[in-house]
């Protein structure tokens, strides 16, 4: 017959660490099996009166939809879901503008919110998803985004934008914003028709394509890790090209001509010849014939 182990102190702590911890887990477990089982909808339909010129919508978690809507009135459409507590949907008006924000109340289990907003024309708007995608078309006032995780969609936007994107791609078309700032930690900026004079792309990792429809004035572009290509308007404008490197080697000219910039933190070298529709303007200073530059990141 075997003997039972000694109860040493080694094993008395053990035991009175690991029970407790053991339960947890458990009583954990036991929760989220009862949430996902215990899941509800609603719907949310909300037309709000907007005296100033701001509004804002807030989600924890959901995918958002924004468009231009009816002046003076800030609609905000879609559906609810939640397990164990129903999640609460909450908003003010006052003259600095309307907040819409959509939160979760549980400590476990699915919690979203699928929104179709409509802002009134001309408004400055701000977007704060945590987890989820977010699309925005057709907006002419300021708008200013701001992704936890998931992707970023923007087209057909004539105000100052301002993307930030914590993990997620960020996509663009037919852009004439004044004032263009993307900043993406984790995913691909790639933007298409762009028409804006003033563009400044910050990406920690991933590529960045940019492909210009009409001639900027100002492009900076950093990144950390990741290829860089800019494609250019066809004609005979020229730019100042500044490329820096931290190991100190670039490809490409530099000269200033016309006050219009184009600069990158990595350095540039002429990429795969381009298509007869995309040739973009010669920059100064790169060999004759060149026109699509890729700037390849510097590894740290």
């Amino acid at each position: 017959m075997t003997e039972p182990l000694p109860m040493t102190a080694a094993r008395r702590v053990f035991l009175a660490a690991g029970t407790p911890v053991a339960l947890l887990i458990i009583g954990w477990t036991a929760l989220t099996g009862v949430a996902w089982a215990a899941q509800g909808s609603y719907r949310v339909n909300l037309a709000i009166p907007v005296s100033g010129r701001a509004v804002s919508v807030a989600v924890d978690s959901g995918q958002l939809s924004l468009g231009t809507g009816a002046a003076g009135t800030l609609l905000v459409i879609g559906t609810a879901h939640y397990a164990l507590a129903r999640s609460a949907v909450t908003w003010r008006s006052s003259p600095a503008g309307v907040p819409v924000s959509s939160r979760c109340r549980q400590l476990t289990g699915p919690c979203s919110f699928t929104y179709a907003v409509a802002v009134p024309a001309g408004s400055i708007t701000g977007v704060d998803d945590s987890s989820g995608d977010v699309t925005a078309r057709g907006l002419a006032g300021r708008l200013t985004v701001q992704a936890g995780s998931g992707d970023v969609r923007v087209s057909a936007l004539s105000g100052d934008v301002r993307i930030s994107d914590d993990s997620g791609d960020v996509n663009g078309s037919s852009l004439t914003s004044p004032e263009l700032t993307i900043s993406a930690d984790s995913g691909n900026v790639a933007l298409t028709g762009l028409a804006s004079p003033d563009v400044t792309v910050a990406s920690q990792s991933g590529d960045t394509v940019l492909r210009f429809a009409r001639v900027p004035a100002r492009v900076q572009v950093s990144a950390d890790s990741g290829d860089v290509t800019l494609v250019l308007p066809p004609g005979a404008a020229t730019y100042r090209v500044v490329a820096r490197s931290s190991d100190g080697s670039t490809t490409g000219g530099s000269r200033r001509t016309r006050r219009r910039l184009i600069s990158s933190r990595s350095p540039i070298s002429p990429a795969t010849s381009p298509s007869p529709a995309e040739r973009p303007r010669r920059i100064p200073g790169c060999h004759q014939g060149e026109s699509r530059f890729t700037a390849p990141s510097v590894q740290r």
